[in-house]
C-alpha cells in the first residue's frame, strides 16, 4: 500500500507543478509562446539532423522512414523558426483537435465506468465535458478575434 500513497503525492507534486506552470503563462503569455516556438523549432531541426545522420552513417540499417523524418523534422523546424505565429496559430486547433479527441473519448470511458457500476464514474463524464467546453471555448474566441496569436503579435 506504500506505492499508492506514493503515487498519489506523486500526482499531487505534478498538479501543483502544472497549475504553477500555467499561471505563470497565463502571466507571461508573449514570452511563454515565443519560447514555445523557438524551443519547438530548434528541437525539430536536432531531430532532423540526428534523423539525417542517423541514416546516412548506418548502412547496416536502410531505413527509409528515417530519411523521410528526418527531412520533414528539418523542414517543420525551417518553417517553425521562419514564421513562429504561423506555427503558434496552427497550435491553437491542434489543441483544440486534442481536447475535442479526449474529451470524447473521456465521455465514452465514464459511459463504460457506469455500466461496470464503478463508484465516482461521473469524474470521468465531467472531464471530458470539460475537454469539450474548453475546445469549443478557445474555437470560439479564436474565430471571434480575441487573443489570436496569428495577428502579428509574434513579429514574424
Amino acid at each position: 500500500m506504500n506505492w499508492v500513497r506514493k503515487e498519489k503525492t506523486e500526482r499531487i507534486i505534478n498538479a501543483c507543478f502544472l497549475i504553477v506552470i500555467g499561471v505563470v503563462i497565463a502571466i507571461f503569455t508573449r514570452f511563454a509562446a515565443t519560447t514555445f516556438a523557438l524551443v519547438s523549432g530548434i528541437l525539430s531541426l536536432l531531430f532532423g539532423a540526428a534523423y539525417l545522420v542517423g541514416y546516412f552513417a548506418s548502412f547496416i540499417i536502410h531505413d527509409p522512414w528515417l530519411l523521410l523524418r528526418g527531412v520533414f523534422f528539418l523542414i517543420m523546424g525551417s518553417w517553425i523558426l521562419a514564421n513562429p505565429g504561423d506555427y503558434l496559430y496552427t497550435m491553437v486547433f491542434v489543441v483544440c483537435f486534442f481536447l475535442f479527441y479526449f474529451g470524447i473519448r473521456e465521455i465514452a470511458y465514464s459511459t463504460d465506468l457506469e455500466r461496470l457500476n464503478i463508484k465516482n464514474w461521473w469524474i470521468d463524464l465531467i472531464n471530458g465535458i470539460a475537454m469539450i467546453g474548453c475546445g469549443a471555448a478557445i474555437l470560439v474566441v479564436e474565430f471571434a478575434g480575441g487573443n489570436s496569436v496569428h495577428d502579428g503579435q509574434m513579429g514574424n
